[in-house]
Parts: C-alpha cells; structure tokens; sequence
C-alpha cells in the first residue's frame, strides 16, 4: 500500500482517481484500513463491479480519466514479466500514456 500511496500523492494534481473496489462490507474495510492507510477511494460490496468487469480477484488497479472512463485495468502487484512492482513500474508507465 505505501507504493500506491505514493501514487495517489504523486498524480493528484492531474485529478486522477484511484479506486479499489472490494467485495467485503465498509466494516470489514475499516478494520484492515485501521492498521493500513490506504489512499485509494475505496468502493465496498463491489461484487457487481467485479462481476461485470470479470475481476478474480485483488489487488485490481483500476485508472479512471477525467470523464470517468476507466481506462487502465491491472491485477497482481508483481509484474511477472519483468520482476518489478506494478506500482513502481506498470501504473506510472500508464498513468503518463493516459495523460499525455
């Protein structure tokens, strides 16, 4: 989570959204985010999302532009590929594609 945090700070003043949807209950999510700060907007009970987009699982890094299009989706927090942390490589990498 500190990776993603990182993020959050790094491209907020290009309003970019992150979100992490979860299929637990706001209860359940409160408990682990009382021990994890976690900068991401959280969607609870997302299992609709989940279904619809076929996600199996988290974490699901999902990238919203300014209209509200989802337009990065990305699972894991490994890329098996080339060893390095997703947070680190493959979502700044896409972030910058997006914005530019």
């Amino acid at each position: 989570m500190p990776y993603l945090n990182k993020l959050v700070e790094k491209y907020r003043s290009n309003d970019v959204i992150f979100l992490a949807p979860l299929p637990e209950n706001r209860e359940t999510i409160n408990k682990v985010l009382l021990k994890n700060r976690f900068d991401y907007t959280i969607i609870p009970e997302a299992t609709s999302l989940f279904s619809s987009l076929d996600m199996p699982g988290y974490p699901y890094h999902l990238i919203v532009d300014r209209d509200g299009v989802i337009r990065y989706i990305q699972t894991g927090t490994i890329n098996t590929k080339t060893g390095k942390k997703i947070a680190e490589s493959d979502l700044p990498e896409a972030i910058d594609r997006i914005l530019n």
